[in-house]
């Protein structure tokens, strides 16, 4: 599975809330922005959705990830992985016009690390993809696309696949991305 939707209830507010109050240097600046959990913690709708499948203390990190318009980010697999996977949570102008797409390395022999994260995951999937290096970008010529998706509802998706984001429209896109200690059945 590269990624899901995930039935979380109310989670519209969290987008209302978060984003009347992100500083505005969030909304008009691209990146990725990790903060400590704590910051979040006063965002009531996001917590309650949070407790429908672990405790608040389980939340290791929580992104806001900003795409700006016309923008293709770089083709990579995240860093500090614990879980491999990353709830994403539209914020703003998450629409059809921003794309999620994961591929697959034509050579992974190339790229192939040691990792000693491998606990806890014993799906064959998993392990293929948790060789690759952590943090990494790759080249267009080094993958293939294999599926995409659209942000437009709270998702689960593989943070240990290389992935990009392509925002086609006129606006800038943000969303959430909250990352776990330990593992969580969703």
């Amino acid at each position: 599975m590269l990624y899901k939707t995930v039935e979380m209830p109310g989670w519209e507010k969290i987008g209302e809330v978060v984003y009347k109050n992100l500083p505005e240097e969030y909304k008009l600046h691209g990146g990725f922005r990790s903060h400590d959990p704590a910051l979040f913690q006063k965002c009531k709708p996001l917590v309650d959705c949070i407790s429908i499948y672990t405790s608040w203390n389980n939340v290791s990190d929580v992104a806001v990830v900003s795409v700006p318009p016309n923008k293709l980010w770089p083709i990579h697999t995240d860093w500090k992985i614990t879980f491999p996977f990353s709830l994403n949570i539209p914020i703003y102008n998450c629409t059809t016009e921003t794309r999620t797409s994961f591929y697959k390395v034509k050579d992974q022999e190339k790229f192939i690390t040691k990792h000693s994260d491998k606990k806890k995951v014993e799906s064959k999937e998993y392990l293929e993809y948790n060789s690759l290096p952590e943090g990494h970008v790759f080249e267009l010529e080094d993958v293939e696309e294999i599926d995409s998706y659209h942000l437009t509802e709270p998702t689960l998706y593989r943070i240990d696949v290389p992935h990009s984001i392509f925002n086609s429209g006129s606006q800038q896109r943000l969303s959430l991305s909250v990352r776990f200690r330990e593992w969580v059945e969703f």
